[in-house]
């Protein structure tokens, strides 16, 4: 299986890093947060993305971003959503499950310092897209996007400066 081979590779060198001035920031998400969707705000779940989106044989941090551009276009967000670009960092987790489960691919995306739109009480936001491995009729690998959340990092006086699933005031 090619995916989960990238998927293996990814997990056992950790995360992917898309820029080293923001993991110096500590923006870093532990594996432990990013695995309990609990720790987001709710977002979009797979009923709400067409399958043309949420079913993907691309990578898993392809796969994301196409969630993400879909999801931001829905909202009617000005967001341009590139690699490298507005993102500042990308984390790919996978958690194997039993034989008989499909694995889970998780990606949080972190936006910071966050974008132009002249709201001054957040500093930052992190984008997690979870997605289950699936296989074609053919035993071809894909991923079927699950469910899109959403934390933000505050950035009034008063925050405690840390991720929150709530808005900020």
């Amino acid at each position: 299986m090619k995916l989960k081979t990238i998927a293996t590779a990814c997990a056992l060198f950790g995360t992917l890093i898309i820029s080293q001035y923001t993991l110096a920031a500590s923006s870093s998400i532990t594996k432990q947060q990013a695995s309990n969707p609990n720790n987001f705000h709710a977002g979009s779940s797979s009923k709400d993305i067409p399958d043309s989106i949420g079913l993907c044989s691309a990578s898993l941090l392809a796969c994301a971003e196409r969630v993400l551009s879909y999801e931001q276009a829905r909202l009617d967000v000005d967001a341009n959503i590139k690699l490298g670009k507005n993102i500042g960092m990308a984390e790919l987790f996978i958690y194997p499950q039993a034989r008989s489960q499909p694995d889970v691919g998780v990606v949080i995306i972190t936006e910071q310092p966050y974008g132009d739109d002249g709201d001054d009480s957040v500093s930052g936001e992190r984008h997690r897209i979870a997605f289950i491995e699936q296989e074609d009729r053919r035993g071809n690998p894909y991923w079927k996007f699950v469910s899109y959340r959403y934390q933000w990092l505050c950035a009034r006086p008063g925050s405690d400066g840390s991720w929150s699933k709530n808005l900020c005031p």
